[in-house]
């Protein structure tokens, strides 16, 4: 069973730009340029969280819309095929005229819920959960950046005292 089918996510983390901060944070040389960084960095922080929390609703609006989605392509499926099954054996005339207008309509509904299936639907979670995944990447990658900023601030105070 995939994690997908028991409704568990799965995040992806990197850690490639941990030494380049190290290095980075070990050319600061005054506790001002180290606090202009640190409210660079939680600016930066704030506005990841701010993006998390939005993909976090549009997850949620997802996850509902494609199941909405799903379950109305299985149901205009199934009227399709009905219809396909009775069609051939009505005889021609103002109710098989009623069937084959209501099997167009079908098609449009299909139609549409593939379309509404593409924009806000599996494929739309699936670039959601992609975007929120870099965006826990980035804020992971902040979170260690501050602390090595703090981590150097507090390096630069104890040697100035």
């Amino acid at each position: 069973m995939d994690a997908g089918a028991t409704g568990q996510s799965i995040r992806y983390y990197s850690t490639i730009k941990i030494t380049i901060m190290a290095y980075t944070v070990n050319m600061l040389v005054t506790v001002e340029e180290c606090d202009r960084m640190l409210d660079s960095c939680n600016k930066y922080k704030a506005d990841l969280l701010a993006k998390q929390t939005r993909l976090e609703f549009m997850e949620t609006k997802y996850r509902e819309s494609t199941v909405e989605v799903q379950t109305g392509i299985r149901l205009v499926l199934a009227d399709i095929a009905f219809l396909d099954s009775i069609l051939p054996t009505l005889p021609e005339g103002p109710k098989k005229a009623e069937y084959v207008y209501d099997r167009n309509r079908q098609e449009i509904r299909l139609f549409q819920l593939n379309t509404k299936n593409a924009s806000s639907g599996i494929f739309a979670l699936f670039e959601n959960q992609k975007e929120l995944a870099k965006v826990e990447i980035r804020l992971s990658e902040t979170d260690l950046l501050i602390a090595a900023l703090i981590g150097r601030r507090a390096e630069l105070v104890g040697g100035s005292t």
